[in-house]
């Protein structure tokens, strides 16, 4: 019983100093900018000794891939309790429409992110999966909502679900990029420019009438 106390307490006390480098590392980011922001600077707004924050991210690359990991991760953890009304697009902008409001709220940051770890995403995926882990989740949600408007008659019973939420899954990937990349990009006309593309994959997958 004491051990299981123990590990309890080690574990929050791991997951707040995590939540406390990741804020801090937002706020020197923020201030500094990625190239300036040094770990020093970073560890000291978290309370915490340099050789616990590279425990927790060995470089900035990692430390800032490792932040926005985290929310996106929490965001996909949320797919289930997406609306069910509206049309199959309606519910996937609803989706991603708050990953969109994360790389908006700091677009120069979020260029960074992407350029840094999106090559890095790809060389992690392993000959036995498909997907790199950290779209895993996002992956999974979309394809769940696929799923779901497949067994209520929105999407027909013929259409394959897992390549229908790879294509979907790959036209977010782009245009995000190419979203963000712009000097102002504005959620708003972001989703509505995916709204647009994702009718392209989600129109013949309806039933014919």
């Amino acid at each position: 019983m004491h051990e299981s106390t123990d590990l309890t307490l080690r574990e929050r006390s791991k997951l707040d100093k995590r939540r406390r480098i990741e804020e801090a590392a937002r706020e020197v980011f923020a201030e500094c900018g990625f190239h300036k922001a040094t770990t020093r600077e970073i560890a000291k707004r978290a309370g915490v000794g340099v050789a616990t924050l590279f425990v927790y991210a060995p470089d900035k690359a990692q430390l800032l891939a490792a932040m926005f990991k985290s929310e996106l991760e929490r965001l996909s953890a949320l797919s289930g309790s997406i609306p069910t009304d509206g049309t199959v697009v309606t519910q996937l902008i609803r989706f991603l429409r708050p990953r969109y409001e994360v790389f908006g709220r700091d677009a120069r940051l979020s260029r960074t992110a992407m350029l840094n770890n999106f090559g890095r995403s790809m060389e992690s995926a392993n000959t036995d999966q498909a997907l790199p882990v950290i779209w895993r989740a996002l992956y999974d949600g979309i394809r769940d909502i696929v799923r779901r408007n497949q067994t209520y008659g929105l999407i027909t019973s013929e259409a394959n679900t897992d390549l229908a939420a790879e294509a979907i899954l790959c036209i977010y990937l782009t245009h995000v990029q190419f979203w963000i990349a712009q000097r102002e990009p504005n959620v708003e006309h972001g989703l509505s420019a995916l709204a647009a593309l994702l009718e392209m994959i989600c129109k013949p997958l309806e039933p014919k009438k």
